[in-house]
């Protein structure tokens, strides 16, 4: 069995272009739950595969550290889009993800795909060698492997492969599947995830919350309305953070990684004066640097962009997200009530609301009676995606939000994504790298998978169109 496990990690690494050594995917687990390939036939072997499964999922989200991936989901997904640009020379400032000016995204394939296998192992080792009572863990293994390719659909090519890389056994490659074909890959883990996870309330409204947003993504408003309305107000589901350095929310470690810039690219939204996205000026940049302080959070809760918090959960799934699903169905399907749920959200996610995505949020900075319906459907859509763009500010949705409003609702992408000159605002006297400012931005909107390995059956992005 070693020599089987140990083979495979190195085949995993091949397969999806990562620079780790032939164990990596084992020592990306906490120090204390290194997993041992000697034991991963039992019991204890599985769940620790299954601890790392989740550790290696919070990284592909929102963590950073590891050597070959500075950035997970949120922050490679909001460089990409409008919710940010590079803070500070840490991170993927040599990437061109900010400008949209790299040609080859491989070098980000393997976060997503290392997560979605890390997952498929560990749902292995759990049914071979913990076949009973492991089932609602199980679930929460494929809504993590849904996730990541629901992630995928949102942001890449048309055209990416889903090799099979089983804990016991060869690897199956796979061709390229379309957008719509990954969203129904999606949705097939989503429902066995439900299905699976029935002793775990938690486990099955996380599923819940990602089958809605799938069947969002693929227009199916009926159906993406039915399921959000199975998810109460209250539920969330935060990815945790805070183990050594390998494991941690980089906005929280530092608040200058990444900037809040208003009108970013001309197309960009308007952020800063939203309490939603938690704006602060740091005076000792010069230019008063803007970034937000969501999660640089004191242990009283207080918000506060100076200090470190590398511990801050990132949500991932929750009823502010559900109810925002319905409201974008019922718009969809012309039903008036859609208004009335942004609204209702303004009264009841504030203050110490669980479905409150940070503190300080109260009646008074975020009143319900300041909107009102603009009354054309083009201004409509406008008013709803930037509700959600508030609400779900750095939590890698604003990405897929852009491709729906191509796809779905026949909108410009050059009038959607950043264009015109790059240009940096106030930046920290320790940027560094070489300045890309005045560049002209990209002309991607979406990311190119790049190589597949050795893979012949995977013959690259069959569109780079938003639409397709």
């Amino acid at each position: 069995m070693k020599e089987r496990i140990s083979g495979l990690l190195v085949g995993i690494c091949s397969l999806f272009s990562l620079s780790c050594a032939p164990a990596s995917l084992v020592e990306m687990d906490t120090p204390s739950t290194v997993v041992d390939p000697s034991v991963i036939a039992t019991r204890s072997g599985a769940l620790q595969l299954y601890r790392q499964a989740v550790g290696v999922f919070s990284i592909a989200y929102g963590g950073s550290g590891v050597e070959e991936t500075f950035g997970g989901h949120v922050l490679i997904s909001g460089l990409f889009a409008d919710e940010m640009m590079y803070g500070t020379s840490w991170g993927l400032v040599a990437w061109g993800v900010d400008e949209r000016i790299l040609e080859d995204f491989s070098r980000v394939n393997g976060i997503y795909q290392r997560s979605r296998v890390a997952a498929q192992q560990g749902r292995e080792a759990l049914r071979r060698y913990y076949p009973d009572g492991s089932q609602a863990l199980q679930g929460r293994l494929q809504s993590l492997e849904a996730y990541m390719i629901l992630f995928m659909a949102e942001v890449y090519c048309s055209g990416v492969p889903l090799t099979q890389v089983p804990l016991v056994g060869s690897p199956t490659l796979t061709r390229g599947f379309s957008t719509s074909e990954l969203f129904e890959h999606a949705l097939v883990r989503f429902d066995s995830a439900i299905a699976l996870s029935v002793d775990s309330t938690r486990f099955v409204h996380l599923a819940r919350v990602g089958k809605a947003r799938t069947l969002l993504n693929l227009g199916r408003f009926e159906e993406a309305r039915a399921v959000a309305r199975t998810v109460p107000q209250d539920f969330r589901y935060e990815v945790e953070y805070g183990l050594p350095e390998f494991q941690l929310n980089p906005i929280g470690r530092d608040a200058r990684v990444v900037q809040i810039v208003d009108r970013k690219g001309e197309n960009g939204l308007i952020w800063s004066p939203d309490p939603r996205v938690a704006v602060r000026v740091l005076p000792d940049i010069p230019g008063g640097m803007r970034v937000t302080a969501k999660y640089s959070r004191t242990s009283a809760g207080t918000l506060d962009p100076t200090i470190s918090a590398p511990a801050t959960p990132i949500r991932l799934a929750d009823g502010l997200e559900a109810r925002l699903i319905e409201a974008e169905a019922d718009l969809a399907l012309g039903q008036a009530s859609w208004l009335s749920i942004l609204q209702g959200l303004r009264t009841a996610c504030i203050g110490t609301a669980p479905c409150a995505p940070l503190p300080e949020l109260s009646s008074t900075n975020l009143p319900a009676d300041a909107l009102i319906d603009p009354g054309t459907p083009e201004e409509r859509l406008n008013l709803l995606m930037q509700e959600r763009a508030m609400w779900l500010f750095a939590t890698g949705h604003r990405q897929g939000d852009l491709r729906r409003m191509v796809k779905l609702y026949h909108r410009s992408a050059a009038a959607l994504w950043p264009k015109g000159a790059y240009t940096h605002p106030g930046l920290p006297s320790d940027y560094s790298p070489v300045s890309t400012s005045g560049i002209p931005y990209g002309d991607r909107y979406v990311f190119d998978y790049g190589p597949d390995g050795d893979n012949p059956l995977y013959k690259g992005c069959s569109s780079m169109d938003p639409n397709s």
